[in-house]
């Protein structure tokens, strides 16, 4: 009798020494003992096969080739949508430089100044064409969309319009670092003056609109899908070309002595 209770008792010990989820104690011909808790297997399934594995790595492979490329194209969009936001930044910047910068009684420094700015501002307006270019036809929602989205043709309008009449500052900018004096003196007249800093006022104006309709064309703003692209491509076409060929001429036809 002892023995048997002996080797009853022993595994179901060792057994509640092992797990602390041991379950309760019972009474065996009057003592406690703990019964033993069956021993934990892992069931596999069967051995993996050669075609198992090679699924299993060419679908662990194909989910990561495709979140890295995921990833790159939100980089690259990203980057895009960077350069767009810089172009603006620094197409502002230029125009207020210049827009100190021309006055009554400018000298050499301030022609400099004007000078470069202007450059700067050519070259803003190009990364914002090209930024703008690729947000629109690979990481933004697509041409489709856009070319009926009339607050998107709004927002050409307005860039046509910014490139048309920067024409005119560039030209008597130019024509005045040729007609430069030997001493340094800059001819530009009261009225010269004037004129450029209300195409630069409203170059300034315009470029601070282009973030509002950028914001409301992302958002749908506008959208008919019965919109036909030559319908908002129209104004822009006719704005760029009828103002360039206005403010060239004026540029290069400007009297002073005008009433």
């Amino acid at each position: 009798m002892s023995r048997n209770l002996f080797l009853l008792v022993l595994p179901s010990t060792a057994c509640a020494l092992r797990s602390p989820l041991a379950p309760r104690p019972v009474v065996v011909h009057g003592v406690k003992v703990r019964p033993m808790l069956p021993s934990p297997t892992f069931h596999l399934g069967g051995t993996p096969t050669a075609a198992t594995v090679a699924a299993v790595s060419t679908t662990f492979l194909s989910s990561n080739e495709a979140l890295a490329a995921d990833t790159g194209t939100v980089v690259a969009s990203a980057f895009a949508s960077y350069g767009h936001t810089v172009g603006l930044v620094i197409a502002s910047m230029a125009l207020v430089a210049q827009r100190f910068a021309i006055r009554e009684g400018m000298g050499e420094e301030d022609l400099d100044v004007a000078v470069k700015a202007q450059l700067a501002y050519a070259a803003s307006v190009f990364v914002l064409f090209l930024s703008g270019y690729v947000r629109v036809a690979a990481y933004g929602k697509g041409v489709e969309f856009y070319s009926h989205e009339s607050i998107f043709w709004v927002k050409m309008v307005f860039t046509a319009v910014l490139v048309a009449s920067s024409i005119f500052p560039a030209v008597k900018l130019g024509q005045c670092v040729l007609a430069k004096g030997a001493d340094g003196d800059v001819v530009m007249s009261p009225k010269l003056v004037k004129r450029m800093t209300s195409l630069i006022n409203a170059q300034l104006t315009g470029l601070l609109s282009i973030p509002l309709t950028a914001a409301l064309m992302t958002r749908g703003v506008g959208y008919m899908q019965s919109l036909p692209w030559q319908f908002g491509a129209a104004p822009v076409a006719l704005a760029f070309v009828g103002l360039s060929i206005k403010y060239g001429k004026e540029a290069l036809t400007w009297n002073d002595s005008e009433a």
